[in-house]
């Protein structure tokens, strides 16, 4: 087994975690995924920034989150990024040569290669993606025989080909439901369907309880990043909320109730549109800080119950089934270490595998085209379709599209171009997928008039934009 680190960017902590072989190392201690901005100086991020919160600084809560929705690269989020990446590795020792990072389903590729360009500075890093409601499916499904005592829990999971994940966290609520198909130890994760749902997440929602108190009091209603973040240190037992939290009980339960019932109305729709009937099939998973509070988990599971007709045992929730018996002690095993584990294991064991087939057309510079190739889904990369071109000596342009579950097809407006000289063979293949992308590969495989064709064959390749993708791991 070759190894492997995942970190996860939450909006709370920043974690990484280790997987080698059958070991997973865990860090030591639990970074913030905060920064304090320094008017004209570099920011102080993460373990430096907890010590100096009582300091006049500007405050930013979920700097991976702010990133997502920029619409230009901002460097003093990247710096911040990147620092935080470079504190959680620290405790792993090494060089972080395959890495996997934690994005929402929402993100789309442009918001990954942001990511991609704030930690890659980070010496030998080869970054990787994967959706978080999978890092956490993959690491309940491995951890669970290794470390519970409930066999039910262990049966639930071994059994299931449905699952809806729940991952509530403090920047973002995550639904994915998702298809698993087993092949021995190998396992395929699809996300039939998915969602992000930014307003409900610990953060916005201590935001509005805050807000609504002050609004109560006919104070000041200006919201206080430092007083945010403090009240989620409080509803998770943190050493960090120094302070008296009671007043705000009363509208926190208002507050959670209504959010409950928003991701119910979520969870309803996105059921709707894919047309599933039968629930009592589904697993329902659910994880995260603000899980963590009884009233919401309760609020959330009672909207289900009645609304999408789920029953009280299709219900497991990662906290409490596991937190007496992970062996491990010096970071608790929060959301975040649970998903940046997952990830870990990806990068160790995994690959991710492009969700659509394509259709290759190649056409001549009048625009005139001749025979198409299918590049289709496969378990391994490795496949290659091959084509001779009709036309000899001249530009030639392939036109790509997409070919969806429902039979549409979709233009991709990247084109691959390729000067193909006489008697030349084309090779094709999908050299590798990820999150938000296929890399759509053309070399000229054979030149039959050169007695070297391989050392001046063309090569050109694109990446392509995917919907989603799949994700196949061994877990044994």
């Amino acid at each position: 087994m070759s190894s492997g680190v995942g970190i996860d960017s939450g909006t709370f902590h920043t974690v990484a975690t280790h997987t080698n072989g059958s070991s997973i190392r865990i860090p030591t201690r639990s970074i913030q995924s905060i920064a304090l901005l320094r008017l004209g100086k570099n920011p102080i991020v993460g373990i430096h920034a907890v010590p100096q919160m009582d300091l006049p600084l500007e405050l930013i809560l979920a700097p991976k989150l702010s990133l997502g929705k920029a619409s230009v690269n901002d460097p003093i989020l990247q710096t911040i990024l990147r620092q935080l990446a470079q504190q959680a590795l620290e405790d792993l020792g090494g060089k972080p040569s395959n890495t996997v990072l934690t994005v929402p389903p929402g993100w789309t590729f442009e918001h990954c290669q942001i990511l991609q360009k704030a930690v890659e500075p980070i010496g030998g890093m080869k970054v990787q993606f994967i959706h978080e409601p999978i890092a956490l499916l993959i690491a309940a499904m491995h951890l669970a025989p290794r470390y519970t005592k409930d066999p039910r829990l262990v049966a639930k999971l071994e059994n299931a080909d449905l699952v809806l994940v729940c991952d509530w966290g403090a920047g973002t609520v995550d639904i994915a439901l998702v298809q698993i198909t087993r092949c021995g130890h190998q396992h395929e994760f699809s996300c039939i369907g998915e969602l992000t749902e930014l307003g409900q997440g610990g953060t916005s929602m201590a935001k509005d309880i805050i807000s609504q108190y002050a609004e109560d009091e006919g104070t000041s209603a200006n919201i206080d990043n430092k007083m945010v973040f403090r009240l989620q240190c409080h509803w998770q037992g943190d050493h960090h909320a120094a302070q008296d939290f009671s007043c705000y009980d009363l509208i926190t339960q208002q507050r959670r109730q209504q959010a409950a019932d928003t991701i119910s109305k979520k969870i309803e729709e996105l059921f709707s549109t894919l047309k599933i009937q039968n629930r009592t099939e589904i697993l329902c998973m659910l994880y995260g800080g603000p899980l963590e509070s009884l009233d919401l988990r309760s609020f959330l599971e009672k909207d289900l119950i009645e609304t999408l007709g789920f029953l009280p045992k299709q219900f497991i929730h990662i906290d409490n089934d596991f937190a007496e018996s992970l062996p491990f002690d010096k970071v608790r095993w929060r959301r975040d270490v649970f998903v940046a584990t997952g990830a870990s294991l990806f990068a160790a064991r995994g690959k991710a595998l492009p969700e659509f087939e394509y259709e290759i057309t190649l056409k001549d510079s009048s625009g005139h085209s001749s025979s198409s190739v299918r590049l289709a889904r496969r378990h391994n990369l490795a496949g290659i379709q091959v084509i001779t071109p009709p036309f000899s000596g001249v530009d030639y342009y392939v036109d790509v599209q997409q070919l969806r579950r429902d039979g549409t097809k979709t233009s991709i407006k990247t084109e691959l171009s390729l000067h193909i000289r006489k008697d030349a063979v084309v090779m094709y293949r999908i050299r590798e997928a990820g999150v938000g992308y296929a890399l759509v590969e053309a070399i000229e495989a054979q030149n039959l008039p050169c007695p070297e064709p391989f050392l001046d064959a063309c090569l050109d390749q694109r990446t392509l934009p995917e919907q989603s993708t799949r994700f196949s791991i061994n877990l044994e």
